[in-house]
This record gives C-alpha cells, structure tokens and sequence, in this order.
C-alpha cells in the first residue's frame, strides 16, 4: 500500500516513525478516526493541534518498512484544500479552507477494499517532533450493488423540513428585491425618504435545478442553476438596465450506500472530474428509500430532512 499511495508533498523513506523528540515539540490531540473513502479518490485527515507550530507531518502506513516526511515548506499552490464548491445548496455544506494543516492521502485505482491504519506525528521548523497520532482509512466500494439499485438515476430536490415544522417547498420560487433608486448627474443611486426617489425591482433571483446525479459505475454528479438579474447601477437614469449574474456549476465525485445502515457516502471532489481541486466526504442516512422518492437527513443536522424526487 505503501508504495501504491499518493502523499501530498510527501517524501518516501525507508525506516520506522521518527520518535518524539525536543522541547517544546508540538503537541496533537488524540485522535483514533476513521476516514471513509474510496479507490481513485482522496483521505483527508485534519490533526488537531494543542500546541506549538506545525512545518510538516511524519506518516507511516502500520506495518510498512518506511514513512513519509509531509513538507509543508513547498510550493503550496497545489496543496489548496479548498472547499467542495463556494456555493452551499442542499446537502454540501461548505466546510472551510484547512489547506495548511491537511493531510491528503490519494488512493490507487485498485487497492483491496479493506481498512487500514496509519500513525503520523507532526514536526516544527527546528525538527522538534510531536506525540504520535493513530488513524484508520476504510476503503468503501463505489455504487451500491443490487441492492440499491433503486439509488441509481437523476434525483431532483424538491422540499426540505426542521423538525416539527411542516415541508418547506418554496426553493424554486422567485424572489424580488425594490429599492429606492434617484438620479444623481444621470447616474443611479439609492435612496430612501426623498421626494425624488422611485421604487424599482434591484434584483430577480430564482433557483431552477438542483439535482444530485447517482450512476451504477459510482459516480455522481451535483447539478445546480439559478437565474440571477441585478441592476446596473451605472446604466443610464432614463433607461435603467440589469446585470446578467446568473450562475450554473457541477459538483462531481462517488457515491457508496450500505443498505443495512441505510447510510450513503457521498465523495465529493469538486468541479473538475479530471482534476479535482477539493475533496470532502459527506456521510447521510436516508429515512425513506422508494423507487420514486429518497429523504435523506442532513450530514450535520439530524433534524433536517431534504426530500428528492427522482425524474
């Protein structure tokens, strides 16, 4: 595994872990998760640290006869561990951007779906080393076999709930901005209370897709649109204009279900197939299954359902 396994700025070295050493090393929390992914795709750990500062990571694989030193002192525009997308809609929540302190694991294409589990310890600048840390990768199979067929298709969202409270369905419907607009040297400007203000429509804004696409090789795609118009404040008095800034993007990656569980894995990978760009895993039980509807509680929310219905 060790030598099918893509570190991030990783350097392969024969050997055991370095042991803690130095005063004033860095100090990591306890940790002992396990990251869910899948062949092809990304681990990604985030080490908690309590104290000191980190220049790089120390990873063995348990077991292995070397380890990898993690140089966090390289070139770090292509370590950017950006967010799945800077648009949150339906179940992708947008997590924040920890590129500085991950650890990306990327996965071969056809290692044994199995876990695995792996000790790293972080390093400062004088080479000062921490308290080992313990983890496990578990590597889930794509797709969900025959039986979960009924997952594979284009489901499009459709209402959402809190709790108690009743179904929301309102997530395609219009909504439109005024606002006090005047004339100054025939340029726009807002405005409120004055004799020669008018009220206009500022902004027109509906959503019109939100589809999560789940195929039988594992695959998935999350489709969104909406259709977005705000005035041109630099159009002309007489004539007002509006801006264009509507908005349409993929979210892709993979997709794994445990019908015992009723828990489906979500591996997002950002909005590039062939070069993804971010990684986030997202793991949700479903609370109604059916050939024509799927209601899904939220990764983070156990009271929050969303609603899809296939098409």
């Amino acid at each position: 595994m060790t030598a099918a396994i893509k570190v991030f700025y990783g350097t392969n070295t024969k050997g055991t872990l370095p042991a803690p050493a130095g005063t004033g090393a860095p100090v990591l929390k306890a940790s002992n998760k396990t990251i869910t992914t899948a062949n092809g795709y990304y681990a990604v750990i985030n080490p908690e640290i309590t104290s000191g500062t980190v220049a790089g990571y120390y990873l063995q694989i348990n077991g292995a006869d070397s380890y990898f030193k993690i140089d966090y002192s390289k070139t770090r525009g292509a370590r950017k561990a950006q967010t799945v997308s800077k648009h949150n809609e339906g179940i992708f929540r947008e997590l924040g951007d920890n590129s500085d302190s991950l650890i990306v694991i990327k996965l071969p294409e056809n290692a044994t779906l199995d876990t695995f589990c792996i000790t790293y310890a972080a390093y400062d600048s004088l080479n000062h080393i921490s308290n080992p840390i313990s983890d496990c990768i578990a590597i889930v199979p794509v797709g969900g076999g025959t039986e979960s067929a009924a997952l594979v298709g284009t489901w499009s969202f459709t209402r959402s709930k809190y709790g108690n409270e009743d179904w929301t369905s309102d997530y395609y419907t219009p909504d439109t901005i005024y606002s006090g607009i005047r004339c100054d040297n025939d340029t726009l400007a807002y405005c409120s209370g004055t004799s020669d203000c008018r009220t206009v429509i500022s902004s027109h804004y509906w959503k019109t897709k939100l589809e999560l696409v789940l195929a039988a090789d594992g695959k998935l795609t999350n489709v969104y649109e909406d259709k977005s118009y705000r005035l041109d404040m630099h159009s002309s008095c007489t004539d007002p204009t509006y801006l264009d800034v509507s908005l349409s993007y993929n979210v892709y990656g993979a997709w794994s279900y445990n019908p015992t569980t009723k828990t489906l894995i979500l591996i997002l990978t950002g909005e590039d197939s062939a070069n993804p760009e971010s990684y986030n895993v997202q793991s949700v039980q479903l609370s109604e299954l059916s050939a024509t509807k799927m209601v899904m509680y939220g990764a983070n929310d156990p009271t929050y359902l969303t609603e899809y219905t296939k098409k």
